[in-house]
């Protein structure tokens, strides 16, 4: 049996306003960095990572821009690869590359 939650509560005390605006897609993240990885003078960890809801941003893949309304993370972000469900799948990683200005 799944429990009934709040899954915005968690996101809206954490994170940051979200949207995916070719997807029309409105919602929250939190964002953080991984460290970077240098294989052979390449970075291969994406630049940012956003844990969203799997129902709103689990869709997304390569191409899609994601755009971060307020916070410190302020900015639009491009999407480098699919998300990936966390756990029970109510959560799922979304990875990023900062747009350049």
């Amino acid at each position: 049996m799944q429990l009934e939650e709040d899954l915005d509560a968690f996101l809206e005390e954490f994170g940051d306003p979200v949207s995916a605006p070719d997807l029309a897609v409105t919602g929250w993240g939190v964002f953080s960095q991984e460290d970077r990885e240098v294989f052979g003078g390449a970075a291969v960890a994406p630049d940012y990572v956003m844990v969203a809801r799997t129902d709103l941003f689990g869709g997304v893949d390569r191409g899609v821009q994601i755009v971060v309304a307020s916070g410190l993370c302020k900015g639009a972000y491009n999407v480098t690869g699919p998300a990936r469900q966390l756990g029970d799948g109510a959560f799922c990683h979304v990875y990023l590359a900062r747009v350049s200005a």
